[in-house]
């Protein structure tokens, strides 16, 4: 059957499917390759926007890697576009969108970063009291228990990436001019070397540049996490979504990703 002779419904299914794709390629984390760090013991794959990520097979055992051989997690390649992990051996794959989340807890604290905070993590209403700032601290301390905090940062400099390492093992890395508003812009391989967390790891900081960045603040914006988390936990569609306007249940079963305490200990 010729495309023009298909029914007129039919055909608006397919182009609403096209337009549905096209949108989640452009703004979902898509691997464009993977690989196994037997040295490390780690799953790496790196995104569109040359950002790597890496975590410990164990940290996702109940998603069907558990029992695994190092030989059998080298095996790991991207599919379906890039938005899944899959071990051919396993017959198993993970969905990129939901590791990420549940492996970042975002859950957790997304919402307050994405509404109502400047980049240091306060409040916009503060009135500089030193009740205040002792109700900051502790709310500081709370919320190290649950938002992903840097153990170890580093520079990589074959690969141009600034690394950092977070309490659960996973790590992370990023190109210097994807933050370069940060106080990276022209920065030497030597200063971004001297990358050290800082803030209990809720930051990364870089004392001759004087730049620092928000730990929890740069993965947001390095997954673009704010146009595709919804989908995950529920709401409704963000503008510019074919779907716009619509509610989407969770994609998930109800405790899949549901926030847990002391992330990475």
């Amino acid at each position: 059957m010729r495309d023009e002779d298909l029914p007129a419904e039919f055909k608006a299914r397919m182009a609403a499917a096209r337009a549905l794709t096209d949108y989640e390629d452009r703004v979902e984390p898509r691997a464009v390759r993977a690989w196994y760090d037997a040295e490390r013991d780690l799953v790496l794959f790196e995104l569109k926007n040359r950002c790597v990520f890496g975590f410990p097979a164990m940290q996702v055992a109940d998603w069907g890697l558990a029992g695994t051989t190092p030989e059998q997690l080298a095996q790991v390649e991207p599919d379906f576009g890039g938005s899944v992990l899959h071990w051919e051996p396993l017959e198993d794959g993970i969905v990129i969108g939901g590791l990420l989340l549940r492996l970042l807890n975002v859950k957790a604290w997304y919402a307050k970063r994405l509404d109502g905070y400047d980049e240091a993590g306060a409040s916009p209403h503060s009135d500089g009291s030193d009740a205040e700032f002792e109700a900051a601290e502790a709310l500081f301390e709370l919320e190290s228990r649950f938002e992903p905090r840097a153990v170890k940062a580093w520079f990589d400099a074959d690969r141009g990436l600034v690394m950092f390492e977070l309490k659960n093992g996973c790590v992370f890395g990023f190109p210097p001019a994807a933050e370069a508003d940060s106080g990276l812009a022209g920065a030497t391989p030597t200063q971004l070397g001297e990358v050290e967390p800082f803030a209990l790891g809720e930051a990364l900081r870089w004392e001759e540049l004087d730049a620092d960045i928000s730990v929890p603040g740069l993965l947001l914006h390095q997954l673009n996490v704010k146009a595709w988390c919804w989908k995950w936990f529920g709401g409704e569609a963000p503008a510019g979504h074919p779907d716009h306007g619509r509610q989407q249940p969770s994609a998930t079963t109800p405790d899949a990703l549901q926030p847990v305490e002391h992330v990475g200990d």
